[in-house]
């Protein structure tokens, strides 16, 4: 790890890597979005962007049932999914 700053005009992607230490390790590849979006056709954007926008909204009304305490922010399961 540096022991100092590094100054950029942004960054385009990195890869971030778990050893685990005796676990099962990761690697995961993070790409900014202006680039990963760049790659869709117009229509594959248009659909994302329908399906982000149907996101947002779930996720807005949920934070505001949160923050009228109509909701728990998480709700604790009592037994398995299975």
């Amino acid at each position: 790890y540096p022991n100092r700053s590094y100054q950029t005009v942004g960054i385009k992607a990195v890869v971030m890597k778990s050893f685990g230490f005796g676990q099962a390790g990761g690697e995961v590849l993070l790409v900014h979005p202006d680039y990963l979006l760049s790659t869709l056709s117009a229509a594959d954007f248009q659909h994302y962007s329908v399906r982000r926008e149907k996101r947002m909204i779930k996720m807005n009304t949920h934070t505001q049932s949160v923050i009228t305490s109509k909701q728990l922010h998480i709700q604790a399961k009592n037994e398995a999914p299975y």
